[in-house]
């Protein structure tokens, strides 16, 4: 992934062209969701299937939308933006931002996805593998939404060095 995002990187910088813009955001965003960094073996936990959160069917999903969806910013299906951002994200920007800025090589932030998946993703509160069948509880849900949205902040201020450098 760090070599896809750095070779767009060099696209987007090149002229703006859409798809550019759309494809760096994404894989920014991407680098940052701990389980694409995931175990090969099941696809990023695609095959660990859980009871419905938010309806997501699988823990991937769960990390992608599901914590989210348990929250007040998520109506009929969707995040609303504009608060989310100024209440949970906003808030956030100052603790995280001389931890993320430390790095803009995309290599570093899927090691630490990977790190987290390890660490968090895989393992409930108890320190207890996830398995298929799985409910998640309120405790993993409540924690793990906060990492979520840790490493969404990060991607923001990331994702905005990494423009400040490819645009003229």
């Amino acid at each position: 992934m760090w070599l896809t995002l750095w070779s767009w990187t060099r696209l987007f910088a090149h002229g703006t062209h859409y798809s550019a813009q759309s494809y760096l955001i994404h894989c920014v965003g991407d680098s940052h969701q701990p389980l694409h960094a995931g175990n090969f073996e099941d696809l990023g936990a695609n095959k660990i299937l859980i009871q419905d959160l938010g309806g997501s069917k699988n823990l991937h999903a769960a990390w992608d939308t599901g914590f989210f969806a348990t929250t007040k910013y998520y109506v009929r299906g969707k995040t609303l933006p504009a608060a989310f951002v100024s209440e949970v994200l906003e808030p956030l920007l100052p603790t995280v931002r001389s931890e993320a800025l430390a790095t803009l090589n995309p290599a570093d932030w899927v090691k630490e996805s990977r790190s987290l998946a390890n660490r968090y993703a895989y393992v409930d509160e108890n320190g207890q593998k996830i398995v298929t069948g799985a409910t998640l509880s309120d405790a993993y849900v409540a924690s793990r939404l906060a990492i979520a949205e840790k490493r969404l902040a990060e991607a923001g201020l990331r994702l905005a060095a990494l423009l400040k450098q490819v645009l003229p």
